[in-house]
């Protein structure tokens, strides 16, 4: 009978030591949890201030290079100054080299520029007849008739060269004698193409840019004439030809006995005196048909 109250007493600090066992390992349990999360923060953060030493030290290195690139562009820089104070300096050596050899050659007592000026205008001379006239005349007829072309080129070198430089013809750059030479220029053509080309614009305003080509190039030859020892080979129908002043036009063959039928263009001779003694120069062979070839 004294056992039972005894049992009764003891049975309220068996629940409360219970229940602190349970709060102190659920205490423990979030205390280990926190540890945890706590250990896991910190390897985080380590790894971060890791990366970010990292990071640092990749910046300071791309610094050092930047520093480096920069002091290469201001050396760079430096040297593109010093360049172009060193081609400024050769530029004006260059200048001067060359107005002191023209100015020796101008005033040279064997006068070369004489010489020079001689050669420019025959190089005009030679694409005028060769090169110019050829394109007007394949304008002018387009089949390949090569003897009909080259009866044109004889035309535009009559009335463009051989009697303004023979007869000393002082053409003026105006409307009459624009219309004046036209109509020489297709009389000279056989019936078919003149009619052809009689009334078309766009083979006249050829013809007159030829024509004040033509002017400019003679007047500048008529002008320089005597200084210059400049003449034309005008050979004449019927005329033995001669090797050294005439060439049959390209595909023809000519005996030495042959003689000319008419002249494409006439050539260009230089009478030189500049060494004392007269020298006479075919810088432009007339360009012939001879009998022959006929």
């Amino acid at each position: 009978m004294n056992n039972t109250p005894a049992n009764d007493e003891q049975q309220p600090n068996d629940v409360n030591t219970n229940s602190l066992s349970w709060i102190t390992k659920s205490i423990q349990s979030l205390w280990d949890a926190l540890g945890g999360g706590i250990n896991k923060l910190n390897k985080q953060v380590n790894t971060l201030e890791q990366q970010n030493e990292e990071l640092q030290e990749k910046s300071n290195r791309q610094k050092i290079e930047i520093d480096k690139l920069n002091l290469k562009v201001d050396e760079l820089e430096k040297l593109v100054e010093e360049l172009k104070t060193v081609f400024a300096k050769l530029d004006g050596q260059l200048r001067f080299l060359t107005r002191n050899k023209i100015t020796t050659e101008v005033y040279r007592t064997s006068d070369p520029i004489t010489k020079k000026t001689a050669s420019q205008l025959c190089n005009e001379y030679q694409f005028l007849v060769q090169q110019d006239f050829v394109g007007f005349s394949q304008e002018i007829i387009l089949v390949q008739d090569k003897q009909q072309r080259a009866r044109i080129r004889s035309v535009l070198a009559e009335i463009l060269l051989i009697e303004p430089m023979l007869h000393n013809t002082n053409s003026a750059n105006n409307s009459s004698d624009k219309i004046k030479i036209w109509s020489r220029f297709i009389s000279g053509l056989n019936p078919e193409l003149s009619a052809k080309h009689d009334d078309d614009i766009k083979t006249k305003e050829q013809f007159n840019k030829l024509y004040l080509k033509s002017l400019e190039l003679v007047q500048e030859l008529q002008k320089r004439r005597e200084e210059l020892g400049i003449g034309l080979i005008t050979p004449t129908q019927g005329e033995r030809f001669q090797e050294n002043k005439h060439e049959v036009i390209l595909g023809c063959k000519c005996h030495h006995d042959d003689t000319i039928s008419f002249v494409v263009y006439p050539g260009l001779l230089i009478v030189d005196h500049s060494t004392g003694k007269t020298q006479t120069h075919v810088r432009c062979k007339s360009l012939v048909y001879t009998s022959e070839d006929q």
